[in-house]
């Protein structure tokens, strides 16, 4: 890590609470905006970077960095920041709480005094630079560690900030209060060690193993934001369309499976014909999708796992038990049928499980275990009434999003990352009683 960086975090500071959130937004949205442009030098970068800093396919970088940078755009951040504050203005200044009983004033402040530490996982290419972006609009500079596959996203967005930089005030602001580190995680260096003894907060995904061992060498008195190991699972009903087998494809083939968004079990309402008709349309529809955008390379060890998963179902379906599997050329996808109802996470790479379920109720069962990491759960073929006893069922199990199958993959910039809202994770409030 370079010399003294961590006190020119600090020192950027005060040029940073300076600005105001709007002109933050501004800059920001301007240059996530660029990576939306065909013709931009960002762009085409970016696409050319990605699939080897990400492992991902050609089509797939494209996939990724328009489903991504479309939050990094000025109205979506703008809708960001108000949906999280009930007054944006709070960022800026003390403002009036109308709902005190006795009236009361306050202000949102960064969640500690020095800089933030954001160490990401690398393994969905672009939640680096949406979580620089988030620490930086609530007006705390930031030292990013980004993972082993998401080094290009960050670098180039910094780039971008750098070049707004020279032109005003507002983006040199910004540009100097935030900074790219790394070093082997968990390795202990001494860089390592710097940073979290002088970091006022830190935000983590990672993990369950990686985020705990974060909590033990963090001093008591540092804030931690968890972003930990999660799990997503899709539920269809006897009103599903023809076109969910296709967009449950998409939300299973996004990140290659990577992302916790992403559907390891679908589970059907159901019997065992109408689960076999779901796993049959998923399977075409992946074919499919990955004639259009391929998967990425399988590294040894992932493509060994889906090899042994695919011997043990053609071992259970000889000896009887109900399995059925689908499968694409090497380990390019695979769909297993299986009446069991205990849920399956995935060991990537386009791989899923599908099971009937005879009611709602039968949910609690599989799903009951996995609820401390249990995350986005897509939904199909369900009215209105049926969707909302869905959900409320499954976020009492331990849930934090219900959506449609077809939008579980790019969750929009405001949603409640892990049940809590990603602004307001950053912040801590003053408060001045009434005179």
């Amino acid at each position: 890590m370079e010399a003294g960086l961590l006190e020119r975090l600090r020192a950027a500071a005060p040029s940073l609470r300076a600005t105001r959130w709007r002109d933050r937004v501004r800059v920001l949205g301007r240059v996530g905006a660029r990576f939306l442009d065909d013709d931009d030098p960002l762009r085409v970068r970016a696409l050319e970077r990605l699939p080897h800093d990400g492992g991902i396919s050609t089509a797939q970088a494209r996939w990724v960095v328009e489903g991504m940078a479309r939050d990094w755009t000025v109205p979506r951040l703008e809708a960001l920041v108000e949906t999280e504050f009930h007054d944006p203005d709070v960022l800026d200044h003390w403002v009036d709480d109308p709902r005190a009983p006795e009236g009361r004033r306050i202000r949102a402040f960064p969640l500690a005094p020095g800089p933030a530490l954001h160490i990401c996982a690398g393994s969905v290419p672009g939640v680096s630079v949406t979580s620089l972006i988030r620490g930086l609009l609530v007006g705390g500079p930031v030292l990013l560690k980004p993972g082993a596959g998401d080094r290009a996203l960050p670098e180039l967005f910094l780039e971008g900030l750098e070049s707004e930089a020279g032109m005003e005030t507002v983006a040199r602001s910004l540009a100097d209060a935030v900074a790219l580190a790394d070093w082997a995680g968990g390795s202990g260096s001494a860089d390592e060690e710097e940073a979290l003894a002088g970091a006022g907060s830190v935000v983590v995904y990672g993990g369950s193993d990686t985020v705990a061992e974060l909590r033990r060498r963090l001093p008591p008195s540092t804030p931690l934001v968890e972003y930990g190991h999660r799990l997503s699972v899709a539920v269809v009903g006897p009103g599903a369309r023809e076109d969910t087998a296709a967009d449950l494809a998409g939300a299973v083939a996004a990140f290659d499976q990577r992302g916790c968004v992403c559907p390891h079990h679908v589970f059907v309402v159901g019997d065992a014909t109408d689960a076999r008709l779901l796993a049959e349309g998923l399977s075409e529809a992946l074919e499919g999708l990955g004639r259009e955008v391929p998967p990425g390379p399988a590294d040894p060890s992932r493509a060994s796992a889906i090899q042994q998963l695919r011997g043990t179902a053609r071992m259970r379906r000889a000896a009887g038990e109900g399995v059925h599997l689908w499968e694409g050329s090497e380990v390019s996808w695979t769909v297993v049928l299986d009446p069991s109802a205990e849920l399956r996470p995935s060991c990537l790479g386009r791989t899923v499980h599908v099971t009937p379920l005879e009611s709602l109720e039968a949910l609690d069962g599989p799903l009951a275990s996995a609820g401390p990491f249990l995350q986005t759960v897509g939904v199909a073929g369900f009215t209105d009434e049926e969707g909302e006893a869905l959900a409320e069922r499954v976020c009492r199990l331990g849930a934090t999003r219900v959506v449609p199958v077809g939008r579980m993959a790019f969750p929009p910039a405001w949603w409640l990352h892990d049940g809590g809202g990603p602004l307001r994770r950053l912040v801590r409030w003053g408060a001045r009683g009434p005179a």
